[in-house]
């Protein structure tokens, strides 16, 4: 539901951008199909070349508090433990109640790159230091350069790397400086498979499913700022909870509302098994129990 349809969509007559989704969902009665959630994965390879793999980005959301927690685990399908105790703080010497700085373990195949971009730091300036596996690979010092003390001012906006060996490791980033430093994320290459930028979420009764898949890239912030999206080549998708049978699966483009193409899947033990291709945005499936 739009909270803004009263004082932005129909002021701005700007219905004309739902035509697509009205043309998808037409005939579809929401109030009485008692959809439920479907059971959707996305399959990642196994094993992984160097070409499966891809970058992560992980982006901070806690401020001036104390993370609970500081030890983040990277997930091959892209899932970060206790990512919501990240802070855009690393602490040096000045606040020790506030001091938890981050530890993330990260599995990389083939090697990779560490990086973490650097906002600002306090007028007492700060000390960044990286640790792989507790030996100190990086030290550079942070002198406050515009006095401001702003956390936000995008003082440095500067990405500090560090190349990491292949294998399982843990990567600290402290603080032996002063006082703060902040950053807008920590990037690690070669370390998720390409599958899990990939989202699937949808609905489903006995005789209808609603899919929706996208690159999890495809944001209108990245759209916005032309941030590249790299597209998915490929992705397995596994769905759950069906009827064994024949179904008809249609692909609809989200942008113009029409159905790009259709096949026929077999659902077997429950399952239907899809392979989608190019995912660079997004696409919507609606897939129906073929009848005789």
């Amino acid at each position: 539901m739009l909270w803004w349809w009263d004082n932005y969509i129909h002021p701005y007559n700007l219905y004309g951008h739902f035509k697509a989704l009205s043309n998808y969902l037409k005939g579809v009665n929401l109030e009485e199909s008692r959809f439920v959630k479907i059971q959707a994965k996305v399959l990642i390879p196994s094993p992984l070349k160097r070409e499966d793999l891809t970058e992560i980005t992980i982006y901070p959301s806690l401020g001036w508090a104390k993370p609970e927690v500081n030890v983040f685990k990277i997930e091959v399908d892209g899932k970060v433990a206790n990512v919501s105790q990240l802070s855009s703080f690393i602490h040096g010497k000045a606040h020790p109640e506030l001091k938890n700085n981050p530890t993330f373990v990260v599995s990389l195949p083939y090697g990779g790159e560490a990086v973490i971009h650097v906002n600002s730091v306090s007028k007492s300036g700060a000390t960044l230091d990286v640790y792989i596996d507790d030996l100190l690979v990086e030290s550079r010092v942070f002198k406050d350069v515009d006095g401001k003390n702003d956390a936000e001012a995008g003082e440095y906006n500067l990405d500090v790397k560090v190349a990491v060996p292949p294998g399982v490791h843990k990567l600290r980033f402290d603080n032996s400086g002063g006082d703060w430093l902040t950053f807008d994320y920590i990037k690690f290459t070669n370390a998720i498979a390409k599958q899990s930028k990939v989202r699937v979420i949808g609905l489903k009764n006995d005789t209808m499913s609603l899919l929706w898949i996208q690159n999890k890239d495809h944001t209108w912030w990245n759209v916005v700022n032309n941030i590249p999206v790299e597209p998915v080549e490929k992705v397995e998708v596994e769905l759950c909870g069906f009827k064994d049978g024949s179904y008809i699966v249609e692909y609809w483009d989200t942008y113009s509302g029409v159905v790009m193409r259709t096949e026929e899947v077999v659902a077997t033990n429950g399952e239907i098994h899809l392979t989608i291709e190019d995912v660079k945005k997004d696409i919507a499936l609606k897939i129906y129990r073929k009848t005789s």
